[in-house]
């Protein structure tokens, strides 16, 4: 058996899919939420900045190789800079829409994917 390698749990390449997406932002906010609360129980309010940073790499990570699923740069981040829209783009994009299919600039697709229901042919 392989041994997993953990550089690529911190990178900014590769492809994500939309499963793996949902898995792992739900994973990313309970310990998220989880280390805020310790820290906050245990040292006090102003501890609980020490979560963000690695918070906010992780969530930015998630997004970007999502959107290299979508066969998209990871710029495309800089939409959730638009006031109101923007946020909602990005959340229908990241969470609603299937990845390329075909190998793209980001990689090859990501094996065992099902029906992209969201999609009209």
């Amino acid at each position: 058996m392989p041994r997993p390698d953990w550089r690529a749990l911190l990178s900014l390449r590769g492809r994500l899919g939309r499963g793996a997406f949902w898995w792992q932002s739900l994973l990313l906010a309970l310990g998220f939420a989880l280390a805020f609360l310790a820290l906050e129980a245990t040292l006090g309010r102003t501890a609980t900045w020490l979560v963000y940073p690695p918070a906010f790499w992780l969530a930015l990570r998630l997004g970007v190789r999502r959107y290299h699923d979508l066969g998209r740069s990871g710029a495309w981040l800089l939409c959730l800079l638009v006031p109101l829209l923007g946020p909602l783009w990005v959340a229908v994009e990241l969470l609603l829409r299937g990845g390329r299919r075909e190998t793209n600039r980001f990689g090859a697709p990501i094996e065992g994917r099902r029906h992209d229901y969201h999609r009209v042919p």
